[in-house]
């Protein structure tokens, strides 16, 4: 099984995530739970999250109960933000946002 600690697990991140909202209380706020939107890549798990939770009522609740009303309305931005993305595309794009911003922390040649 994929560890939410392997940023290339973007799946195992998501399904992590909604796990953890599901089941709320300490989960949500847990290490574990933080590094699934630590990779570089957390507003496509974010938009993953909020395209899973239009077909899952109860994600949508999980969602609004941790956080709150104003939170959710900041994900739901940031879901449209990424519309474009199409849903089979989510965990491919994410993979290239983490390879750019690897590449940008790259120590630069001095002369």
């Amino acid at each position: 099984m994929a560890s939410v600690y392997d940023a290339d697990a973007f799946a195992a991140r998501v399904n992590y995530a909604a796990r953890c909202l599901r089941a709320g209380g300490d989960r949500i706020h847990s290490r574990a739970f933080d590094t699934c939107f630590e990779s570089n890549d957390g507003d496509l798990v974010i938009t993953a999250l909020m395209r899973r939770a239009t077909k899952k009522p109860e994600l949508v609740q999980a969602i609004k109960r941790a956080l709150g009303k104003e939170g959710f309305a900041q994900w739901r931005q940031k879901a449209t933000e990424w519309a474009f993305v199409p849903s089979r595309r989510l965990a491919s794009t994410a993979r290239a946002m983490r390879e750019q911003a690897s590449a940008s922390l790259k120590p630069v040649d001095r002369p």
